[in-house]
């Protein structure tokens, strides 16, 4: 194949890994700095090359097909192997740099992982990272990124997991609620309120409510009068008043701060619940991801403002 020939090959393999983790010709556009025209046009060459149809394409939706999975699932770890190999040359004077790739679960990244990041990013200012918000717990390396991150214990030891923090939970509501209709004092006063809950994004079933009682920790399964698969939905829900929340720390440090959020039944809040961060089992590992896996370690590793020991004292 002529020099020419593979170039355009390999740019063209690198966009439809692109267009096959994003699942959009104007979302890959943008991350690689195209047009989405032109995203469609390589993907039309590449799958004119090899023969076979990579992409369906509709009018609401891109998946891919059977041969396109296929394809991609080869092409990705071939490219994530390239990029280790040029990052690790490139960092060889000790100095990370290239792309990283993390999950965040929705409500953790955008109020813990996100802020810590600007100063990840200070410190190592030749790596750039990319953020898939995702409150499914995924697999690191099978999902197409360097990290991801787990609320609670792992379910499989496919990969390297690290405890960064631990994170507590607590029922709560906003005032102008309490004032309606009470404050629970007991755990079976739970059945006689309006709940909200959050539903599993992959299982669709509502959390069961973990509380902690007489020294050994309590399932509560409560009935909601509004449900939703989004935690920062639950959030603003209760914060408007509709109800009881069970809500892990971090997200409702600053409301109970600022009054906007009572917590209740302070004696039976969950503490010790682990998060780790999550990453294929490598031997070598790049040293971005080493980096980062270090920083978060370090910068979490203290008790932290939001800690529910300091929101109930």
């Amino acid at each position: 194949m002529p020099r020419q020939e593979r170039r355009e090959s390999f740019e063209g393999i690198a966009i439809f890994v692109r267009v096959a983790q994003s699942a959009s010709f104007t979302d890959a556009a943008r991350q690689l700095g195209l047009s989405a025209s032109g995203v469609s046009r390589a993907i039309t060459r590449l799958e004119s090359r090899l023969g076979t149809r990579l992409v369906d394409r509709t009018t609401r939706r891109l998946s891919l097909t059977a041969e396109g999975s296929a394809y991609f699932e080869r092409c990705r770890r071939i490219l994530a192997e390239l990029e280790d190999a040029e990052a690790a040359l490139a960092e060889a004077g000790g100095v990370p740099r290239g792309l990283l790739r993390i999950q965040v679960p929705r409500g953790f990244g955008r109020t813990v992982v996100v802020p810590a990041l600007a100063g990840f990013l200070s410190r190592y200012p030749e790596v750039t990272v990319d953020i898939a918000v995702n409150d499914g717990a995924i697999d690191p390396g099978a999902d197409g990124v360097d990290a991801s991150f787990i609320l609670g214990e792992p379910v499989t030891g496919r990969f390297v997991a690290r405890r960064i923090c631990t994170i507590g939970y607590a029922v709560c509501a906003a005032p102008v609620y309490l004032e309606i209709h009470g404050e629970p004092r007991e755990v079976s006063d739970l059945a006689r309120h309006r709940c909200l809950n959050y539903l599993r994004p992959r299982s669709g079933r509502q959390r069961v409510w973990t509380l902690s009682g007489r020294g050994e920790e309590v399932s509560v399964p409560v009935s909601s009068v509004l449900s939703a698969n989004d935690i920062q939905a639950v959030h603003q829900a209760a914060l408007s008043g509709a109800g009881l929340a069970y809500l892990m720390d971090f997200l409702i440090a600053d409301d109970v701060a600022a009054g906007r959020l009572r917590i209740v039944m302070p004696d039976h809040v969950l503490r010790g619940v682990p998060v780790f961060l999550c990453y294929p089992r490598n031997p070598h590992k790049s040293p971005r991801l080493t980096a980062f896996v270090d920083y978060l370690g370090e910068t979490l590793d203290t008790p932290t403002a939001w800690s529910i020991d300091r929101l109930v004292g």
